[in-house]
């Protein structure tokens, strides 16, 4: 009698796309996120550009986009953006002209908000961008 060979059935390959799908979403939801503090960015600038005309602070308007979160505000050369927009109580300079003792009133600086305001006003259009479909 011959011998039988005994087969190993074979196994199931099954394959797998949920790393593909999610590299997907990913990638649609950090367009979309793109999409969003660009176009924040941009209305902040053109709210910079009507009170202030082409300066320094519209100079510093810019964005970060990160794989994790993203950012509208001001870089340099804008280091003073956050006077403006909050304001200062009255500011003294000490030693005025290198002689000692004197104090003299640099003044005060009134607020004048644009970031607050444009994030505000723009909230719902974000709103939507960041809804809109990833795949």
């Amino acid at each position: 009698m011959a011998k039988r060979r005994i087969t190993k059935p074979k196994a199931f390959k099954f394959k797998s796309y949920f790393d593909e799908i999610n590299k997907e979403i990913d990638k649609g939801e950090l367009r979309n996120r793109k999409k969003a503090v660009r176009y924040v960015a941009r209305k902040l600038k053109l709210q910079v550009k009507k009170n202030f005309g082409k300066g320094n602070l519209y100079e510093g308007v810019g964005y970060e986009d990160g794989t994790i979160e993203s950012k509208v505000g001001y870089k340099a050369p804008a280091q003073h953006a956050h006077l403006v927009e909050f304001g200062t109580d009255e500011r003294f300079i000490r030693n005025y002209k290198g002689q000692p003792g004197a104090i003299v009133s640099a003044g005060t600086m009134t607020k004048i908000p644009t970031l607050l305001p444009v994030i505000e006003q723009q909230k719902d259009k974000v709103t939507e961008i960041l809804s809109e479909p990833w795949l």
